[in-house]
């Protein structure tokens, strides 16, 4: 039940889900009981992460820690 939750979550945010899966996770959300995050907010992390411009390259930042880290050694 939890991989489908998941499954159906990515649908819904990336736009892929069906009215069908949309019907679905709101069924499964609602059997999920008090331990799961809201539908609501896992779509406002989803808009902002989606939203905020990438201002240095990954690798970047990984190169220099791990020169950071070469010199502790």
């Amino acid at each position: 039940m939890i991989n489908q939750i998941w499954i159906l979550i990515g649908k819904k945010l990336g736009g892929e889900a069906s009215p069908e899966e949309l019907l679905e996770l709101e069924e499964l959300l609602k059997q999920g009981g008090e331990d799961q995050y809201p539908l609501s907010l896992l779509e406002d992390i989803w808009k902002i992460e989606n939203h905020l411009p990438v201002t240095e390259n990954l690798e970047d930042k990984w190169s220099a820690f791990e020169k950071e880290i070469t010199k502790l050694s």
